[in-house]
């Protein structure tokens, strides 16, 4: 299938303090992006994210970093690449970050791609973050008299 818009990429960072390097290692490529992160106002997040979407093949910015701080229930569905650049504490906020480019009108096949360093720590948080999402889901799926038990 031929694509006519072009690919989307949302680097996440938990924090905004290493967006700076994130922005000098883009522009080292030619590479231009916007910021969208809970210290921006309402209107700056907006416009970030209007920005965003309107990006063509031929016009625009075709990056966002993202942040977690003070951003909630986003729709990126013109998105269809994340690159997680920090880990998350659980799995289910990597179900959040995934579902907020994996959502309708998706159209695009879906790419993630999370980096974990080997020997730092990491690799101990994505397996504690895997290990809750799993938790999560057994729980979910679990039948009622379990839910019972725990939610009484």
């Amino acid at each position: 299938m031929q694509y006519v818009e072009p690919d989307h990429i949302v680097v996440y960072l938990a924090f905004p303090l290493s967006n700076g390097t994130i922005f000098d290692i883009l522009s080292l490529y030619g590479i231009q992006a916007v910021e969208l992160n809970g210290s921006l106002t309402t209107k700056k997040q907006q416009s970030a994210i209007n920005t965003f979407r309107k990006s063509t093949c031929t016009s625009g910015l075709q990056v966002l970093i993202l942040s977690n701080v003070g951003i909630v229930g986003l729709n990126l569905a013109c998105t269809n690449i994340m690159i997680m650049v920090d880990t998350t504490w659980s799995g289910l906020d990597d179900e959040q970050l995934k579902g907020w480019i994996f959502h309708y009108p998706q159209q695009k096949l879906v790419h993630f791609y999370q980096l974990i360093a080997l020997c730092t720590p990491n690799v101990f948080l994505n397996n504690m973050s895997f290990d809750k999402g799993q938790l999560h889901n057994a729980f979910i799926s679990a039948g009622s008299e379990i839910h019972k038990q725990h939610l009484d």
